[in-house]
């Protein structure tokens, strides 16, 4: 049977190498790979929350834009619709005038989402 001899030139480094490596996952497994930590998590936290967008009545298909506070994140859409896993954060949604309706509420609405928590962004269109 051969045996495997590690060259002579990477001994030393491989004891570093391998002591890098298990504090590599170390971290990893204490603060999450990629994990945003905004709001009001702590490090390793994802915990997340739910927007609903509701505009009524449903026939409509109303027009809307949802924003997150970051103004990084940017969705629109036609119609009802529920985001999961959303970070907590505040979002404003922007409702968008529909010929031959009146809004019932403010054509824009901001809302803090908290994790484990939904938020219901609404709006009524009624016929003039």
């Amino acid at each position: 049977m051969k045996q495997r001899h590690i060259h002579g030139n990477l001994r030393p480094v491989l004891p570093r190498l391998v002591l890098l490596v298990l504090i590599l996952a170390a971290a990893v497994a204490m603060y999450g790979f990629g994990c945003n930590n905004e709001g009001d998590g702590s490090p390793g936290d994802h915990r997340t929350g739910t927007i609903e967008i509701d505009g009524t009545p449903d026939h409509l298909n109303v027009p809307w834009g949802l924003v997150d506070g970051d103004w990084i994140g940017h969705w629109e859409g036609n119609g009802d619709r529920i985001f999961t896993d959303m970070r907590p954060m505040r979002y404003t949604i922007a409702w968008e005038q529909l010929p031959g309706y009146t809004m019932q509420g403010a054509s824009e609405e901001t809302l803090d989402l908290f994790a484990d928590s939904t938020v219901v962004f609404v709006q009524v269109y009624v016929a003039d």
